[in-house]
């Protein structure tokens, strides 16, 4: 009988149990990339947080109808897009806020 337990990237996949578990370094993903991704992830699966100062896991167990390798893939790629967005709005944040100020500035004029 093979094993019930397999491994591919950051997942663990539990077939007995039909879930998996993501490893993720908090030094890699923002407590808020984790959380933001697992909250959308709600419609699909059950979801669990938890971990240590060192490593944050997240279970996943697909609600009915749903794939469990999937399910992953899509936690991952949210958690891609969510880091991204957070670091090009730290690199564009000092350009949005003087667009702000300009735009607050122009209208203060006109009044």
């Amino acid at each position: 009988m093979g094993s019930m337990v397999s491994q591919f990237g950051n997942a663990e996949f539990h077939e007995k149990g039909n879930f998996a578990l993501v490893a993720l370094s908090p030094k890699l993903y923002s407590h808020a990339a984790i959380f933001s991704s697992a909250y959308l992830m709600l419609d699909s699966a059950f979801v669990i947080v938890d971990g240590t100062p060192d490593q944050v896991v997240v279970s996943l167990q697909p609600k009915k109808g749903k794939n469990l390798k999937g399910l992953v893939r899509q936690f991952n790629k949210y958690l891609i897009s969510h880091s991204a967005s957070a670091a090009e709005a730290k690199k564009t944040g000092s350009i949005r806020a003087e667009l702000v100020k300009r735009a607050l500035l122009t209208q203060s004029k006109k009044g």
